[in-house]
């Protein structure tokens, strides 16, 4: 999650792709800059990609102003084999979900925004606990996003509590965009 440390290759992720995924590993990734350019020119199918909203316009080539314009860019990612399941965080909005059968718009419970820092890593993480603990995609976007909430309630690098994260998590709905 983050940047790709400075003297890594811009390939990194691809490269760590190819080491785990033999093992039947799957890979979370969130990630920014040229390395994310570089997976989005070089698609290795990866489990799961995050992608924040100005990220995604940038690498869309045009404004995604609206929930249908994510929900477009995300499908076209899992249609060329980034991911099996892309998420593009809308900021304040919420997340849209997109994979071969799913697409969903979780919009972020109303939050008193103090911090940015560590929102993103803070919805991979949760996200990813999710999916480990054999909750289904539904769950695991409403705990991304419940997680990302708290985050950004909290001030500076302080992050979340786990009680905070469940109370917004009993307040995420996701709702069903497939056209």
């Amino acid at each position: 999650s983050g940047s790709v440390a400075p003297g890594l290759p811009v390939d990194f992720v691809a490269k760590v792709h190819a080491a785990v995924a033999p093992k039947g590993t799957r890979l979370v990734v969130d990630v920014s800059g040229k390395a994310l350019h570089h997976l989005l020119a070089h698609p290795v199918r990866l489990h799961v990609l995050r992608i924040d909203h100005e990220e995604s316009v940038t690498a869309a080539g045009n404004p995604l102003d609206t929930v249908e314009d994510s929900r477009r860019f995300a499908e076209a990612l899992v249609a060329q084999g980034v991911a099996e399941i892309v998420v593009t965080g809308r900021g304040a909005e919420g997340s849209v979900l997109v994979s071969c059968d799913t697409q969903l718009f979780n919009r972020t419970p109303p939050v008193a925004v103090r911090s940015k820092i560590g929102a993103g890593d803070t919805f991979v993480g949760a996200f990813t606990l999710s999916l480990a603990r054999g909750e289904g995609l539904v769950d695991a976007l409403c705990r991304g996003v419940a997680g990302a909430s708290a985050a950004v309630s909290s001030e500076g690098t302080a992050l979340c509590t786990q009680a905070d994260a469940d109370a917004l998590f009993a307040q995420c709905r996701s709702e069903n965009i497939r056209p």
